[in-house]
């Protein structure tokens, strides 16, 4: 419970400095949402397991490993950083700073190496029954 909350106040500092940023979520590759900060604190269908798959599908064209998927809708821009076994989703309206939230990738891929090592763990043993 200690670690949930200090990963709520880690994905909290993204809302506060980023403009234009609606909610932050962090999930596992299945969709299944870890923890998540939201400005409206209402939780959002999470279109994580969607990227996940659509990550790895990208990943066979020999381009490299693909790093994140940015969709453009109307009034929302969602942004997935792929740190697999974990998907980062941003979700922000018009004037959200896309290449900023790209910057952050190598911070966030260091910041949450703990819990992406655990959640591989549990992964790799629940697969191994």
């Amino acid at each position: 419970q200690e670690q949930k909350a200090e990963l709520q106040v880690f994905l909290n500092r993204f809302l506060t400095r980023v403009s234009g940023l609606q909610a932050v979520y962090l999930s596992d590759r299945d969709g299944t949402t870890i923890t998540f900060a939201s400005k409206n604190d209402s939780e959002q269908e999470n279109l994580s397991f969607v990227y996940a798959v659509a990550a790895e599908q990208a990943s066979t064209l020999r381009l490299g490993k693909n790093h994140s998927i940015t969709s453009f809708y109307n009034d929302q821009i969602i942004v997935h950083l792929n740190l697999l076994p974990l998907v980062v989703t941003f979700v922000g309206d018009q004037n959200l700073n896309v290449g900023l939230l790209s910057s952050f990738y190598a911070d966030l891929e260091s910041a949450l190496k703990s819990l992406r090592d655990s959640v591989s763990k549990l992964e790799n043993e629940s697969g191994d029954q």
